[in-house]
């Protein structure tokens, strides 16, 4: 049973948390006065260029604003509710910590810092997506730990077999996350032992390594870990980031311990750096958070969806790896674009089992009675107000019907004119006194001549008794 308090402000018991569920008002001290506006649920729009028709600069700029999100959205779902400010600031502080060891004459260490900031935006991203539970930060570590060690791992092998079977001498282990350039180009294209070797066994036993410990979690059956498919997800995407980091780092070895100039062009090098710090981690957690999916589907026993996204993730690492082998000889380029296009592929694979993990994770957070805030997007209890942000469960009201205002408070406005007469003239009354009243007298002085009130006689009529007009 959740743990309850009193609220200061209303005196009722509700549950202890962060806000008090019957008025929304902060029940810890340290909680703001005030509840947090709610997040903007859509992502901002670009602001709309200039109406002269001169603006260039602000078309184009609304313009690229609407591709990079088009390009975004094509791999990851909107975030909805989130603050954003926090992925700007990782951005921004790794950019100043890597441009300031650039300026200190150590690029390889800047390179190492730098390959860290894509998996941590991804990582932050599955969190930020997963509403319905927060991951242990300790099962996190252990989770990057195990893709940390299969990085190495994988370094030192793989380089190892590309050295004795392919490339010799080259100034970067390109054995670690491939991009030869022209070491690949001088060469040629890869013996078959490479490709069997490097694109599909270590490719292969990669993925094995990096989930490794995850399946451990699970197996052992952490209580956070056995109910929702996110988790799966969320694990296999911060053990692929921490592989991709890794081989990156392994990659430049020789430049950060030995100042290596590896002899690449502008263009050539430009590639290399995209392909390692933006390209690979997002391949890389795409594949291990598919597998991962997978599994946890397998283990919670939900009948559906256990074989598509393994072997999406499977078939996929070892297409990209294999290729990756075949078009190094033809220049980093070239290999950065089959990468890309391997990421778009796996990306939509992505964006289905993420979708099916969210309702199926939905589904089990319904059985417990638990609601989810249209706010900040966390799982609270069905009251008046969320306990962690403290807005408003409830939709708002639908207006009620305008009533009449007292006097005090009504707004002083121009008397109504009375409507118009009709444009037709209403027809002539029926004669009046001196018409009506006339005959009555004559008949009565006749009545008075014939005999009295009692004669017998029927008054008199202008018409006559058989209908003819009267003489």
């Amino acid at each position: 049973m959740a743990a309850t308090t009193t609220c200061p402000h209303c005196g009722q018991r509700v549950e202890a948390a962060t806000f008090c569920t019957n008025c929304g008002q902060p029940l810890t001290a340290g909680a703001p006065s005030d509840p947090p506006p709610p997040d903007d649920t859509q992502p901002e729009p670009d602001a709309p260029p200039h109406s002269s028709r001169f603006d260039i600069g602000g078309r184009a700029q609304a313009r690229l604003g609407q591709a990079r999100a088009g390009l975004v959205g094509a791999l990851l779902p909107p975030l909805t509710g989130v603050r954003r400010e926090r992925y700007r600031w990782l951005v921004a502080a790794g950019f100043v910590v890597a441009l300031a060891l650039l300026l200190l004459g150590r690029p390889g260490i800047a390179i190492a810092v730098a390959a860290w900031i894509v998996p941590a935006l991804f990582l932050m991203y599955v969190m930020d997506v997963d509403v319905y539970e927060e991951e242990s930060k300790l099962f996190l570590a252990l989770t990057i730990g195990g893709g940390v060690l299969a990085g190495v791992l994988v370094g030192i092998v793989n380089t190892f077999f590309v050295e004795q079977l392919w490339i010799k001498h080259a100034a970067v282990n390109i054995g670690a996350a491939g991009f030869g350039d022209h070491f690949a180009h001088a060469a040629g294209f890869p013996p078959i032992a490479t490709l069997l070797v490097s694109g599909i066994v270590v490719a292969a036993l990669a993925e094995v390594v990096q989930l490794a410990m995850a399946f451990l979690l699970l197996r052992w059956r952490a209580s956070s870990l056995d109910n929702e498919v996110m988790d799966g997800i969320t694990l296999g995407v911060a053990s692929g980031g921490a592989f991709a980091a890794v081989t990156a780092i392994y990659y430049y070895w020789p430049l950060i311990t030995h100042r290596t100039n590896p002899g690449m062009g502008v263009a050539a090098w430009t590639a290399t750096l995209l392909g390692l710090l933006l390209v690979r981690p997002l391949l890389f957690g795409t594949v291990a958070a598919l597998i991962g999916a997978g599994i946890w589907r397998h283990a919670l026993h939900t009948g559906r969806g256990v074989v598509l996204p393994i072997a999406a993730g499977l078939v996929g690492v070892v297409v990209a790896s294999l290729g990756d082998l075949m078009v190094q000889p033809s220049g980093a380029r070239a290999e950065l674009l089959w990468l890309v296009i391997v990421l778009l592929v796996l990306g939509g694979f992505f964006r289905l089992t993420l979708g099916q993990a969210l309702r199926q994770d939905r589904q089990t957070a319904a059985a417990t009675g638990l609601v989810v805030c249209s706010h900040c997007h966390n799982l609270t209890p069905p009251s008046t107000y969320c306990v962690s942000c403290g807005q408003p469960l409830q939709p708002a009201a639908p207006a009620a019907p305008v009533t009449a205002r007292p006097a005090a408070d009504r707004v002083t406005e121009p008397p109504i004119p009375a409507p118009a007469p009709a444009s037709h003239p209403a027809p002539p009354a029926e004669p009046t006194a001196p018409i009506v009243l006339g005959p009555p007298v004559v008949i009565e002085a006749r009545r008075d001549a014939e005999g009295g009130p009692g004669g017998g006689s029927e008054p008199a009529s202008d018409a006559a008794p058989d209908g003819s007009e009267p003489e």
